[in-house]
């Protein structure tokens, strides 16, 4: 089984988070020994179809599309994304 290439961090956008949520078990642990509860991390990503909500730094990637088995948006998605962009704002 392949791995989920949908899920990650964004590198733009960090957040105040739980250590649990934002480090391995083993890291979380240390941390909070230490007296740290919480942390500065990047944001996680759910979708990567999905910008953060106030993201300006979004941009699909193909090569993680095509290794993940997806198929580039066709102009006629590509513009019901622009539209649902444009209604964000």
């Amino acid at each position: 089984m392949s791995a989920d290439l949908t899920f990650g961090r964004c590198d733009f956008y960090k957040s105040v988070q739980p250590v649990e949520q934002a480090c391995a078990p083993e890291v979380a642990q240390r941390l909070k020994a230490h007296g740290y509860d919480q942390l500065r991390a990047p944001q996680p990503i759910i979708d990567s179809f999905v910008p953060l909500d106030g993201c300006n730094a979004f941009e699909a990637d193909r090569e993680r599309l095509q290794v993940g088995g997806l198929r580039w948006p066709d102009a006629r998605r590509m513009a019901l994304l622009r539209l649902l962009q444009t209604q964000d704002v």
